[in-house]
C-alpha cells in the first residue's frame, strides 16, 4: 500500500458538497455482461456529461453554485478539468512531474449503470501505453495502484461531510459517520489472467483499499480481508498476504458473482477504439475534440459492485462518491512523490492533495466528493395500476356531471 501520500500542492477552499452529481442509468437485470466488451452498453442513452469546470475552479470553489450544472449520466476525465495529486501533473496545472504526451495519451469517459443486483461502471480510456506488470507482488492483487486503473470513494449513507481520516490517516476513521466510507481500487494486473479467451483481454483485479469499518471485532470480518487491521500495517508481515484474500467481506461477495458464472471486473485493450465500435462523438469527447482522422489506442474496463455486500450499499438512496484515475506510462522509479514520474493521479473533483485539513480541504475530506443519485423506475405493475386509477378517475369525472 502507498502510505506516504504527499501533500505538496495548493490548499483548496472546500464547500459542503456535492461537487457534481452523476445519475446511473437503470437497466433490466441481465442487460450487461462484464467482459470488457462495451457493445451491450446502450451508450446512445447516455446523453448528459457531468462536466467539471476548468481547473482549479472546482477545487477553489467557495459556493456550491458552480456545481449546479455539474450533473449528468456520465463524466469525463479531461486533462484541464481534473486535479492532479501525489506530486503529478504538468507545469501548467501543478508541480512539474509527469508530462502529458497529448490527446492520444490521456482521457477517459466513465459510465454508471445499475440493475436490481449491482452497480456497474465502465471506463473507456485513451492510452497509448498500457502498463500492467512488473510492479506488484502481493498475494491477492492488493497493490494494483501501481498500474493503470482507477479508484472509487463511496460515502454509502451519504452522511459524511467531515474529515474521513482525522483519527488514523492514511486510513478512514472507524467512527461515525465514517464507518460506511469505502475506497474500492481497480487496476490492470497481468498476474491475474483474464477469464475470457481473447487476444486483447487483460488481467485485472479490484479490492477494498480502505474503509471505516475494517477491523475484526465481535465476529465482524474485515471488508479488506480476513483479520486485516490497518493499525498493524507495516508491522505485521502477513498483512499483505491477507489483504483482498478469501474471507474478506468484499472479496467473498464478488467471488460469489464468479461462482455463479459472472465476472466482477474485466478489461480489454483496443488498437483503435473507434474501429472497435466506440462512436466518433464519444472518442471526440474523450480526446477533447481532437479525434479527426486519428487512431486512438486504449482500453475498456467493466466493473460490477454487488449491492448488499454491506446492507447499506443499495440503490434506495443517494451515495457520496469521488473518482480518481491512475495512468502509468513510464517504468517505475525510486519512491519519489509516489512515483511522480511513473504515475499520474487525477481526481474528478479536482482535489490536489490527499490528507484532509481542519479547513475542509483535500481528497480525504468528504465535503469535496460528488454524489451518485439513483433513480429507480416504478415497477411495471405500479405503472399499470396508476393508469387504471387515472382511467377510472377520468370516467367518474365524465359521468358524474350527467347525474347532477
Amino acid at each position: 500500500m502507498l502510505i506516504a501520500l504527499t501533500h505538496l500542492l495548493a490548499e483548496s477552499s472546500a464547500v459542503g458538497g456535492p461537487k457534481g452529481t452523476v445519475t446511473p442509468l437503470y437497466l433490466p437485470n441481465g442487460s450487461l455482461t462484464v467482459d470488457g466488451v462495451f457493445s451491450d452498453w446502450p451508450l446512445e442513452r447516455f446523453t448528459q456529461v457531468a462536466r467539471q469546470p476548468l481547473f482549479p475552479e472546482a477545487r477553489d470553489a467557495v459556493s456550491n453554485d458552480i456545481f449546479q450544472d455539474v450533473r449528468g449520466d456520465h463524466f469525463l476525465l479531461e486533462y484541464d478539468r481534473v486535479g492532479f495529486f501525489n506530486g503529478t501533473g504538468n507545469c501548467a496545472t501543478g508541480p512539474c512531474g509527469f508530462t502529458n504526451d497529448g490527446p492520444q495519451d490521456y482521457g477517459s469517459a466513465v459510465y454508471f449503470a445499475f440493475d436490481d443486483v449491482s452497480l456497474y461502471i465502465m471506463a473507456v480510456v485513451i492510452d497509448d501505453r498500457i502498463l500492467n506488470s512488473g510492479r506488484e507482488n502481493s498475494r491477492w492483487g492488493a497493490q494494483n495502484f501501481f498500474y493503470d486503473g482507477y479508484a472509487l470513494f463511496f460515502d454509502v449513507n451519504n452522511d459524511s461531510l467531515d474529515r474521513t481520516d482525522e483519527l488514523r490517516y492514511p486510513f478512514f476513521d472507524n467512527a461515525t459517520p465514517n464507518l460506511d466510507d469505502i475506497e474500492i481500487s481497480v487496476g490492470l494486473n497481468a498476474a491475474w489472467p483474464p477469464a475470457e479467451v481473447a487476444p486483447n483481454a487483460l488481467g485485472i483485479r479490484q479490492h477494498v483499499e480502505r474503509s471505516g469499518d475494517n477491523v475484526e471485532r465481535s465476529g465482524d470480518i474485515s471488508l479488506m480481508g480476513p483479520f486485516v487491521d490497518p493499525r498493524d500495517f507495516g508491522r505485521r508481515t502477513n498483512n499483505l498476504d491477507l489483504k483482498n484474500g478469501p474471507g474478506g467481506v468484499y472479496r467473498d461477495a464478488i467471488e460469489s458473482l464468479i461462482d455463479a458464472g459472472g465476472r466482477d471486473v474485466a478489461a480489454r485493450s483496443y488498437d483503435d477504439l473507434q474501429a472497435a465500435g466506440v462512436s466518433e462523438s464519444i472518442v471526440k469527447q474523450i480526446a477533447q475534440g481532437e479525434a479527426d482522422g486519428d487512431r486512438f489506442r486504449g482500453y475498456v474496463i467493466e466493473q460490477q459492485i454487488p449491492f448488499g455486500f454491506i446492507p447499506e450499499f443499495n440503490p434506495s438512496h443517494s451515495m457520496g462518491f469521488d473518482f480518481y484515475w491512475r495512468e502509468t506510462d513510464r517504468d517505475w522509479e525510486p519512491f519519489s512523490g509516489n512515483g511522480r514520474l511513473a504515475l499520474n493521479w487525477a481526481d474528478w473533483t479536482q482535489n490536489t492533495d490527499v490528507r484532509s485539513t481542519t479547513q475542509g480541504d483535500h481528497l480525504f475530506h468528504a465535503s469535496n466528493w460528488g454524489q451518485l443519485d439513483f433513480i429507480v423506475p416504478e415497477p411495471q405493475w405500479s405503472v399499470v395500476v396508476n393508469l387504471l386509477v387515472l382511467s377510472i378517475g377520468i370516467s367518474v369525472f365524465r359521468v358524474t356531471p350527467a347525474k347532477l
